[in-house]
């Protein structure tokens, strides 16, 4: 294999790891707007806003229903939020929309901590509306919460996918640029 092939390659799986790195899950992508927000004790609900898109090409997704887990008994997901009036009943192939997903009902006596392990899912099912009757889940979403005492300034913490995927992403561009320079052919 010639170093050009080998660079090449590395690129190519450079690039895999940051895609992979990303809030792809299932069959639609989903942004939360903050997956980890930090709120002061005493916060009784945080909304998570989410982009929504629809990545095929030829598939419409019917959204009939969310599950979710949370990690601790005084976190509570109210998901009026994505039943509301405005809220969507199916996505288009590459159709996006931005709205309020949900929302974390939190216990006044939250204790202050981090609160990670949560998670919403949409259930749907694709094709005609209610023609296949099995409805699958189509989207997983990971979220956390942090709980901080008043006046205390915590730096948020570091997802480790997130992290691995910039650095990987970040060693390949090196790679790629040296290996650039290594073979550009000099001025006469």
């Amino acid at each position: 294999m010639t170093r050009r092939q080998i660079t090449l390659s590395l690129f190519v799986a450079s690039a895999a790891a940051c895609l992979a790195s990303g809030a792809r899950a299932q069959f639609l992508d989903v942004t939360l707007s903050n997956t980890d927000p930090v709120v002061t004790q005493g916060t009784t609900v945080v909304g998570f806003d989410a982009t929504i898109f629809n990545p095929s090409a030829t598939q419409t997704f019917y959204l009939n229903g969310d599950s979710n887990t949370t990690s601790s008994p005084f976190l509570a997901v109210d998901d009026s939020p994505y039943y509301a009036p405005s809220s969507l009943a199916s996505l288009a192939p590459g159709q996006s929309e931005q709205i309020l997903l949900f929302n974390v009902d939190l216990s006044p006596s939250t204790a202050a901590g981090a609160y990670t392990g949560n998670a919403f899912q949409i259930l749907g099912e694709t094709g005609t509306a209610g023609a296949n009757g099995a409805i699958d889940e189509v989207v997983n979403v990971a979220f956390s919460l942090k709980v901080q005492t008043s006046g205390t300034i915590q730096a948020p913490e570091i997802d480790p996918t997130s992290a691995l995927g910039a650095l990987t992403c970040l060693a390949g561009c090196i790679l790629v640029f040296r290996a650039g320079r290594r073979t550009s052919v000099p001025e006469r």
